[in-house]
């Protein structure tokens, strides 16, 4: 054997029904990480959309609530538009403590930037408090004329982007949200009118692109500590004000919901799965402890303890359970990460992938979880063995 284990050597004298464990094995560490990872990312995609929504209320002209939430949570470009007027309208309304303005540019189904279509926000530096504080992760300082901040999936190139045949500087990039804002382009009022311009002499028809002085999209208001941004919303409903008011506590508890369903209906699936496999590996193990009770009575013949013989059957056990795991995981490893923006817009729900150490910890609870079902259903027939006696075995062996 060259000095090869015996257990080792077991397992390659069966090729076929190693291979078979393996593969159960494998497919459960498969489902464990994928599942695990799956998970995570809704985690962060739920976390990250109350953080980087910024605001408490979003109000929009009526009518535009459902668009709005699109544009957040889907990345489904929109434009609406209502009076400049209503901003100020809002600053008298008790509990606002903060309150900025927005205008979204009609869609861009061609911005040369991308595959997709485009998302353009302007915002005053001045008095936002949503972009700016997510800007300053990777930016200390201001948006210049002409310059752009992108969302995490706009392709930039020598550190530019192309609009309508001009190329602008990105002064930042933001980091993955999950959301709608990762496909958004952001940018100051002064340089939106310059891009809306520009579109207009290569014959871009953007909708209300005239009607930046005297329009705005969203007015996002943040509420003062303490206040229940509830009670905002109902003065803003009876005020008469033609809009629509979007909470950022009410969008985050509906995807909550929608990833709780979701997430719920993986555990329950690993945990079948699970038991499956138990229940699969622990039949082949048993098959192959009766097809090799004459090996076994040959062992014990020539001095093979009976806890060497159980401990043999949990090495091979172990071996080939663990084999299969790593195959399994390295599989969903170079399957699922690679595709996660593919998976997120499957789901439809904001995802965010977890860092790397924390794929490295799940890779290896997957490992550990589907590597112990062998050992696990091999514990009964390894008893079996050493509970045996010698020469009944050897004539059951015949």
């Amino acid at each position: 054997m060259g000095g090869r284990p015996l257990f080792l050597s077991n397992i390659a004298a069966r090729p076929f029904r190693s291979a078979g464990m393996m593969a159960v094995a494998a497919a459960l560490s498969f489902a464990l990480l994928s599942g695990s990872v799956l998970v995570m990312s809704l985690n962060n995609g739920a976390e990250s959309v109350e953080k980087r929504l910024g605001a408490d209320l979003m109000v929009v002209p009526r009518g535009s609530g459902y668009q709005a939430e699109d544009i957040l949570i889907k990345g489904e470009p929109g434009a609406f538009y209502m009076d400049a007027s209503v901003e100020e309208s809002l600053r008298g309304v008790r509990g606002v403590s903060a309150i900025s303005s927005q205008f979204f540019l009609a869609t861009v189904s061609d911005a040369e930037c991308c595959e997709f279509p485009v998302q353009l926000i302007s915002f005053d530096e001045g008095t936002d408090f949503t972009v700016s504080p997510w800007m300053r992760e990777s930016y200390g300082g201001s948006v210049g004329f002409g310059e752009l901040v992108v969302g995490s999936e706009i392709s930039v190139s020598g550190g530019k982007v192309r609009l309508f045949g001009s190329d602008h500087p990105v002064a930042a990039r933001l980091s993955a949200s999950g959301t709608g804002l990762d496909t958004a382009i952001f940018m100051t009022s002064e340089t939106m009118r310059a891009v809306a311009a520009e579109a207009g002499q290569r014959g871009y028809l953007l909708a209300a692109a005239g009607g930046m002085d005297s329009q705005v999209s969203a007015v996002l208001i943040k509420a003062e500590p303490g206040y229940d941004p509830r009670f905002i919303a109902e003065d803003i409903a009876m005020s008469g004000l033609q809009v629509d008011v979007v909470m950022s506590k009410s969008v985050a508890a509906g995807l909550a919901m929608q990833m709780g369903a979701l997430i719920g209906y993986i555990g329950v699936f690993e945990a079948m799965l699970w038991i499956l496999a138990l229940v699969v590996l622990g039949a082949l193990f048993s098959v192959s402890v009766n097809e090799r009770k004459r090996e076994f009575a040959v062992l014990r013949m020539i001095g093979a303890s009976r806890g060497g013989l159980a401990r043999l059957v949990l090495s091979e056990s172990l071996a080939i359970g663990l084999s299969g795991a790593i195959i399994g995981a390295i599989l969903a490893a170079a399957f699922v990460l690679p595709f996660s923006g593919g998976i997120g817009d499957a789901t439809g729900l904001p995802y965010v992938s977890p860092p790397a150490a924390r794929v490295l910890e799940a890779f290896a609870l997957s490992v550990l979880a589907a590597a112990a079902a062998g050992p696990l259903t091999a514990v009964w027939s390894a008893r079996r063995i050493g509970r045996s006696e010698t020469h009944a075995a050897f004539a059951e062996g015949n």
